[in-house]
């Protein structure tokens, strides 16, 4: 029905603007149809695919590992542009002993989705890591990984074939100390990388400086490899979506954009439990100053300064819009945790933070990591305005040269004393 209205509503836009409209009808609805395809709404819905993950024989053979160990954590992308043919990676956020030869490390994983079947076909210890809790994972535009850690509010480059530290982003050190004012396991949750090569991570909580005092937001940081720079904004939450102040999670993180990124978040709702996604656009946003003294912190003002705390800081928050509510389409797990998304911008792929032993598991009698391949009723970026401009000016141009044709038959005939 709302794609009939539009039609008509541009089919007398068009003759309006231009009367030979009516005379060449059929170039009109042609230049209707194209224009709705690329720049009208749909009211299609996500279509989903979901994958069991399966241990490989070459892992079996390989590792001392017998069944699927605790990864989910976070995901990137390694390979692939087809939601059944392509290639992840997987942290775990406990260590685990994976060889023989080998204590207890913290590791990644490999996941190969093929032929509508998911394995785990890749083990790799991180060394040089001891008591961490590693969340998010992102591959940078050299193919070096980057992790971030939680307990100690950093970030680490990896080198994915040998496991070895290649450099390390810290609070206190290469990243403001302010940082590390974080709330028991709520830090650095998710990191992405821009197609610039910038990297972008989440915190899971508020920063803590007020007591108990939760705030609804928390800090999205950019950093700048080349440049070493960093950039803080704050990322809102929706309290009306949560059970209680601090029932919220930011989950993960992922780049489409350079200024556009899509976040996971989850936590306990007013009845049942949220898992959703959301778009967060900064292009628009003013990064915060660079202050790092407790009562300059937007945390800090929250608390103390509300009546002024609205305006002070209003430029500095981030965008954001909900992109898909995973419960709506039977998600069951209340650890989402990994996101990627495929460079069609159309795919997201989506994991359960697997931990054979927790709470959730044994409630459920037992779970296995899930990945899902969500694909979008539309890219998450287009050219669509570029395409619309090429459009009509086509049809103008068409819409002139029938005029100028018309007006030629006019006069033909008049000469001929056919008028």
């Amino acid at each position: 029905m709302k794609q009939k209205t539009r039609s008509r509503y541009l089919l007398s836009w068009l003759k309006a603007c231009c009367p030979c409209a009516a005379t060449v009808r059929p170039a009109a609805l042609i230049f209707s149809a194209l224009f709705l395809s690329c720049c009208g709404e749909t009211e299609k819905q996500p279509r989903i695919d979901k994958y069991k993950i399966e241990l490989s024989e070459a892992v079996k053979e390989s590792t001392v590992i017998d069944k699927i160990p605790a990864i989910g954590s976070g995901l990137a992308l390694k390979e692939g542009n087809s939601g059944s043919s392509a290639v992840f990676y997987s942290v775990a956020d406990r260590r685990g002993r994976i060889a023989v030869t080998e204590s207890s490390l913290p590791f990644f994983a490999e996941i190969t989705l093929k032929s509508r079947n998911a394995f785990l076909t890749g083990l790799q210890a991180i060394y040089g890591l001891k008591n961490s809790d590693l969340e998010g994972i992102a591959r940078d535009q050299d193919g070096k990984l980057w992790f971030c850690d939680e307990a100690r509010q950093a970030l680490y480059s990896v080198d994915p074939e040998s496991g070895r530290m290649l450099k390390k982003l810290r609070a206190g050190k290469e990243l403001p100390k302010y940082l590390k004012r974080i709330f028991e396991n709520k830090g650095f949750e998710g990191v992405a990388v821009s197609p610039s090569n910038r990297l972008v991570t989440i915190m899971q909580g508020p920063l803590k400086v007020h007591g108990t005092g939760y705030a609804p937001f928390v800090r999205l940081i950019t950093y700048d490899l080349k440049e070493n720079s960093y950039k803080s904004y704050l990322y809102p939450i929706n309290t009306d979506d949560y059970r209680y102040p601090s029932a919220y999670r930011i989950s993960a993180i992922e780049a489409v954009s350079d200024s556009l990124f899509i976040a996971l978040e989850r936590g306990e709702a007013p009845s049942g439990y949220n898992n959703k996604i959301f778009t967060v656009d900064i292009s628009e946003t003013e990064p915060l100053p660079d202050k790092s003294k407790l009562k300059q912190l937007p945390e800090y003002q929250y608390f103390h300064n509300k009546d002024t705390f609205d305006e002070k800081y209003k430029d500095s928050f981030v965008k954001k819009r909900e992109l898909i509510d995973l419960r709506n389409y039977g998600w069951k797990y209340e650890k989402s945790e990994g996101l990627a998304v495929l460079p069609d911008h159309k795919r997201i792929a989506v994991i359960n933070d697997y931990e054979a032993h927790s709470p959730e598991c044994l409630k459920n009698n037992g779970c296995a990591p899930e990945l899902w391949i969500v694909e979008l009723p539309k890219p998450l970026i287009t050219k669509r305005r570029f395409l619309f401009w090429i459009l009509l000016a086509g049809f103008f141009i068409a819409a002139a040269l029938a005029g100028l044709y018309l007006k030629k038959g006019v006069r033909g005939a008049a000469k001929t004393g056919e008028v």
